[in-house]
Order: structure tokens, then C-alpha cells, then sequence
């Protein structure tokens, strides 16, 4: 009996199954709505990787290996992208920034920046709320990196990366009252 090599990607609506899929060995995981050139990167990546044997970042697979046999807890968030699914610490997101249909991951270590394939309204319904708020249409901050809040010459927020970032009128009043609610 001749046994088929075969890769599998696993598409879904909903990001908390990368775990169980990676369980299976997949090969890429997209989300829906699926984009053409997703699709196309996850078919172009099996196709490079099968004659290198390599799909996934090793530091990846030791994240999760840690995560699921209980070395240090699941609380890592999930940012399905282009040609890879990235597991990050929430306390490493300096801020997220919308890039019109893709989100844009600015983090702390070494001043890395992932791309994500969902837009910035996906991933503020998954956020944890005490710890990111949406000041703009266009980012989301990370309270653990705010340094301040400048009221002058326009309001915006000082980050830990130097970056001042806008906070919009509507969202201000917004910020202001959970701040002194927290």
C-alpha cells in the first residue's frame, strides 16, 4: 500500500480553533472571509515547504508545546497572517494600528511588527479590555506601554515605543471616563 503525503489548511470563522489545527498538523490556517492572495500564500508556502520539510517557525511550536503540556499559561493571543500564525504575549503589543483591511501589530521586542490578516474592529472584540482601548479608528493601545496623555496642541497618548498617537474626539471622553472607573 503507497501511502499519499498530503498537507492540509484548515479555514474557519473563528480564530481560537489555530490551536486544535496546528494539533492536526496543518499546514496554514486562514480565516474567513478568505482572501484570494491568503490563499495563494498558504498554497505557495506548501508548495516551498515541501521540499524543505520546514511549515513553521520553531519558536512556535515551542510556545505551544509549553502552553499545552503547562509550562506557562495559555494567555498568549493569536495573529493569523499572511504565511504564518504567531502566538504573542498581549503585554508585548505596544499599540495595533488599522491598515485598512489588515491590522498592523507593533511590539516591544526588538521593535517587530506583524501583519495581520483581520481588520482592527475583529481584533478589539477579542482584546482584553482592561488591558487595550481603542483611541481612534485607526489604533489601539496597550496600557502597560502608555506613558502619558498629552491635552495639549491636540490630545494623543505618549507610548514606551516614543510614538504619539492620536485620540480622537468621540473616543477621548471615552478614555477619560474608564480611566477614572479603572
Amino acid at each position: 500500500m503507497k501511502v499519499k503525503k498530503y498537507k492540509i489548511i484548515f479555514t474557519t470563522a473563528y480564530d481560537q480553533y489555530a490551536i486544535k489545527a496546528f494539533k492536526f498538523n496543518t499546514a496554514d490556517y486562514l480565516l474567513k472571509l478568505l482572501l484570494i492572495d491568503d490563499l495563494i500564500a498558504a498554497v505557495g508556502k506548501i508548495y516551498k515547504g515541501w521540499k524543505t520539510s520546514e511549515y513553521f517557525d520553531s519558536s512556535q511550536i515551542s510556545n505551544l508545546s509549553n502552553s499545552i503540556l503547562g509550562k506557562h499559561p495559555m494567555n498568549l493571543q493569536t495573529i493569523c497572517g499572511f504565511d504564518r500564525i504567531d502566538f504573542i504575549d498581549p503585554k508585548e503589543i505596544i499599540h495595533m494600528q488599522s491598515n485598512v483591511r489588515y491590522t498592523e501589530f507593533i511590539l516591544s521586542n526588538n521593535k517587530q511588527k506583524i501583519m495581520a490578516s483581520k481588520s482592527l474592529g475583529e481584533f478589539e472584540g477579542l482584546l482584553n479590555s482592561a488591558l487595550f482601548f481603542r483611541i481612534d479608528n485607526i489604533y489601539i493601545v496597550n496600557f502597560s506601554h502608555l506613558i502619558n496623555i498629552n491635552k495639549k496642541s491636540g490630545k494623543y497618548c505618549e507610548m514606551s515605543n516614543g510614538l504619539a498617537l492620536p485620540i480622537s474626539r468621540r473616543r477621548y471622553e471615552g478614555l477619560m471616563k474608564y480611566l477614572r472607573n479603572t
